[in-house]
């Protein structure tokens, strides 16, 4: 019965040993599983982030383009802007005539 292995692990793979491309192929599946853990760790980020790539505008900021925009062709004066972006941020009030102690308008230089 000389030359007769019983199966096994040492059937299989000769005498045990995994030969030099062990090493290799085990870093290259730890790398593999870090870049997949990376692209999931990076898709998450993206589309929880309230300002990503993916996520909705909200309606102030659409209203607020508009409103910027009237103001920007001069279809509304300064105060009426001021009124229309406190309502929309729900403030009561405007914040002042240019110059007061207010913070003026977020965006329009000068206001």
């Amino acid at each position: 019965m000389r030359g007769f292995v019983e199966p096994g692990f040492e059937g299989r793979f000769g005498r045990g040993d995994f030969g030099w491309w062990a090493v290799p192929r085990l870093i290259l599946g730890l790398a593999l599983l870090v870049l997949i853990v990376m692209a999931c760790v990076a898709l998450f980020r993206v589309i929880a982030s309230p300002g990503g790539r993916f996520a909705r505008p909200t309606p102030t900021s659409d209203a607020e383009r508009v409103l910027r925009d009237r103001f920007a062709r001069g279809e509304i004066d300064v105060e009426e802007f001021r009124a229309r972006l406190d309502a929309l941020h729900g403030r009561h009030g405007s914040s002042g005539t240019p110059g007061s102690a207010g913070p003026g308008v977020p965006g329009v230089p000068g206001l």
